[in-house]
């Protein structure tokens, strides 16, 4: 094993191309040196270059309310060891703009406040005339909802259910049928808790989730028929308030008295309709049994025209410069899928990257992140209240469905792997995106995806992957394919982007030479 080192960068050379192995051979060796928090650490192979930056502490300011039993500072004893501090380490990429984009179909989109504490109107659709608290949009035809919100008893002062109630009115001259196409929405507890689970791992049956959002798109991403609790098709008829749905959060059963709820459904209306989205309070008697709103009880507070109160820190404005506070959505995005044939420029066909440099496509990328393409994924808003977020980010509750049509145009056969990976946010233009070794505690990325390979123009064979990624980690294959030499392959990448995620994320192909 030769070595060259510097005063500014130690530079380790060396002769397997196995990265793993490249990784283990540099942090046993770069033991025995000096290194200072400001150096870097570069192992090269024949194949690729990998950078490691040792950096210092970190220095970030987490805010009280935002800390978690993994940041809250613990008293350390002087014979307890510190913990070591995630490295960065710099793979190579060939990060592209991803083809094609959103749809039109418009999403009512339902998570500001997200910590619900007081009742009232959470989103509004109904004619302004009514107050300033609605936003005048009218559904017609295809539209998806979807809605994030928590209760909390401690902060609200409310131990009793916190209830949501999702209210479609007609307000034209002729009846409207409302049709529930697929839906799905579960609470944090008893439904989803977070737990534990490992980074990847076959979900074709569907057991596996953790947090109300994942289970929620798992199901979406499945197409199945709503369950018995949702009425499948409700007529309004002129100048009526109808309770489409309503969603209940306990909060008293449990420790924490927190509880989360998630919400996506796919609709389609005869006619224009306006939606809306309150939040009440049980009501208890003199026994403390719980009774939960009536309908008309729902529709007063839409009638009351009072906002749900507080709302969410505003967002920086787009002309702003400097740091980004992105905010939370409320109001009427446009876009609810985004598909497309992934192929090169002018081409019908992705021909198979370079050994030494995969290939990368941002998902969910937004301002401020999208790994120096510039394509900001967001979907726009149509409407929103004043005070919350300029875009969609985040794009929770969208649906990706990419079919990339794989040419291999070499000799041999060649074996791709397919990955979703989590690294570090960047908005710069660079051939090498950052990880952390080892990764970060904060779970970024936590989903079940739909994947399939075939030999012809379609893929007729699924499965489904669960993946668990933490802040700058990229876990194993989703799929792998061989591409026989001079041939070709289809494979077909699904996913709806979980509201319990933090973006961006690449989706990522590699090529292998060893087929077996």
């Amino acid at each position: 094993m030769n070595s060259q080192l510097s005063a500014t960068a130690k530079t380790l050379f060396l002769s397997k191309p196995s990265l793993s192995l490249a990784l283990g051979c540099a942090l046993l060796f770069f033991t025995q040196q000096d290194l200072s928090a400001a150096d870097e650490v570069i192992i090269k192979t024949p194949n690729a270059e990998t950078h490691i930056e040792v950096k210092p502490p970190s220095t970030e300011f987490i805010p009280p309310e935002q800390l978690t039993p993994d940041t809250k500072p613990t008293e350390t004893k002087p014979s307890e060891v510190k913990a070591v501090e995630p490295e960065k380490v710099y793979l190579p990429r060939d990060i592209r703009p991803l083809p094609g984009g959103l749809d039109s179909i418009p999403m009512f989109n339902s998570n500001n406040p997200e910590i619900v504490l007081s009742e009232g109107i959470l989103l509004s659709t109904f004619p302004s005339a009514d107050g300033p608290s609605h936003l005048n949009y009218t559904f017609d035809g295809r539209f998806d909802v979807f809605a994030h919100h928590i209760a909390d008893g401690k902060k609200s002062g409310h131990l009793e259910d916190l209830n949501l109630g999702l209210i479609v009115g007609n307000v034209g001259e002729k009846p409207v049928t409302v049709r529930v196409l697929n839906a799905a929405s579960y609470s944090t507890r008893p439904d989803s808790p977070f737990i534990a689970v490992d980074s990847l791992v076959n979900n074709d049956e569907g057991k596996i989730f953790s947090g109300p959002g994942d289970r929620v798109t798992d199901v979406m991403l499945r197409d199945e028929k709503p369950d018995d609790t949702w009425d499948t098709k409700v007529t309004v008829q002129p100048g009526e308030k109808v309770l489409l749905k309503k969603l209940v959060l306990n909060v008293r059963d449990f420790p924490t008295n927190v509880n989360g709820r998630s919400l996506l459904a796919r609709l389609k209306s005869s006619g224009p309709v306006r939606l809306a989205m309150v939040a009440r309070f049980s009501t208890i008697d003199e026994n403390n049994n719980h009774r939960s709103p009536t309908e008309r009880e729902f529709i007063a507070t839409l009638e009351a025209g009072k906002f749900v109160e507080p709302r969410d820190p505003a967002p920086t404005r787009p002309e702003d410069k400097g740091a980004i506070r992105y905010g939370r959505v409320s109001g009427v995005q446009s876009g609810s899928t985004w598909k497309t044939n992934v192929t090169d420029p002018k081409s019908k066909f992705l021909a198979l990257p370079a050994p030494e440099k995969p290939i990368s496509y941002p998902i969910s990328s937004l301002a401020a992140g999208t790994f120096g393409t510039g394509q900001v994924q967001s979907a726009p808003m149509v409407v929103r209240n004043e005070g919350t977020a300029y875009q969609a980010h985040g794009n929770y509750g969208v649906k990706y469905d990419l079919i990339f049509p794989l040419k291999n145009q070499t000799s041999e056969d060649l074996k791709v792997n397919i990955a979703l990976e989590t690294p570090l946010k960047s908005d710069e233009k660079k051939d090498l995106v950052a990880f952390f070794q080892p990764a970060d505690k904060r779970v970024f990325y936590r989903g079940t995806l739909k994947v399939g390979a075939g030999k012809g123009t379609k893929v007729s064979k699924f499965n489904y992957q669960h993946i668990v990624e933490h802040r700058g980690e990229g876990v194993g294959p989703l799929l792998s394919v061989v591409v026989p030499k001079n041939g070709r392959r289809t494979v077909e990448v699904e996913l709806i982007y979980p509201p319990d995620c933090t973006p961006p994320q690449i989706l990522t192909l590699s090529t292998v030479a060893d087929v077996k």
